[in-house]
């Protein structure tokens, strides 16, 4: 599953054109787990649903700067 996991975090970084820091891909992992027991979904799906969750995040930061770069 570890291995699984690295790969999902490369593969949304290398979508999203960067390098998440460790502690912000822990959260997302930790978020993901939590979403994971709520839908239902058997522990193998976890990887899908974490590389989802970083492009998600990435997305949320990305929204975010751009909306306070609006305000400013």
């Amino acid at each position: 599953m570890r291995e699984k996991l690295m790969e999902a975090r490369k593969c949304a970084e290398h979508a999203i054109g960067l390098r998440l820091p460790d502690s912000a891909a822990r959260d997302v992992l930790m978020y993901a787990w939590r979403k994971l027991k709520v839908i239902e979904k058997p522990a193998d799906y976890l990887p899908v649903l974490y590389e989802n969750e970083l492009r998600d995040f990435a997305m949320r930061l990305a929204i975010n700067a751009i909306g306070g770069a609006v305000c400013v």
